[in-house]
């Protein structure tokens, strides 16, 4: 009986730390997600300042491609800051390696949308090319995710992380 109780107490704590150290991973992937979110409405933002494509002058170009590098640069520093929190979460037992695997597969996301906005803050020109690397590291990350819910999960863990993939 004494075994049966310690094992259930050892199972309840490691579900706790399980959503705990899960929820955190999750915090900062919201963090990030509002910096990657606050650059696509920046970007329709600048689309709708500007006239249709037909009405285009060479000065309506410059200002766009101005106001693109300058919100790819700042978006590109606030997902730098969101990468070093994602990156300084610690998953404290050993045997949690799916969030660890989660992290990691999330900065790696990040770090690809960092590598976009970086290029677009040089050559805002590739600004409609689809970025495959941004598409592979977010499925990763999404099957990553998934796979560390663990059986019951607090937090809304499972809607944020469907939240967090929605778009």
């Amino acid at each position: 009986m004494v075994t049966v109780v310690v094992l259930a107490g050892l199972a309840g704590a490691d579900c706790y730390m399980r959503n705990l150290e899960l929820h955190h991973v999750v915090l900062a992937a919201e963090d990030a997600d509002d910096a990657i979110d606050h650059w696509h409405t920046a970007r329709r933002e600048i689309a709708a300042s500007l006239p249709s494509a037909h009405y285009l002058t060479d000065e309506h170009r410059r200002r766009g491609e101005r106001l693109i590098r300058r919100e790819a640069t700042a978006s590109a520093r606030s997902l730098t800051a969101s990468a070093a929190g994602i990156q300084t979460i610690t998953v404290r037992l050993p045997w949690h390696h799916a969030i660890v695997r989660a992290r990691n597969r999330y900065r790696e996301h990040v770090n690809a949308w960092i590598a976009r906005l970086r290029g677009l803050a040089r050559d805002p020109a590739n600004l409609d090319e689809p970025p495959p690397t941004i598409a592979a590291t977010r499925t990763a990350s999404k099957t990553a995710f998934h796979a560390t819910l663990p059986p019951a999960a607090f937090h809304n863990l499972d809607q944020r992380i469907n939240a967090l993939f929605a778009h």
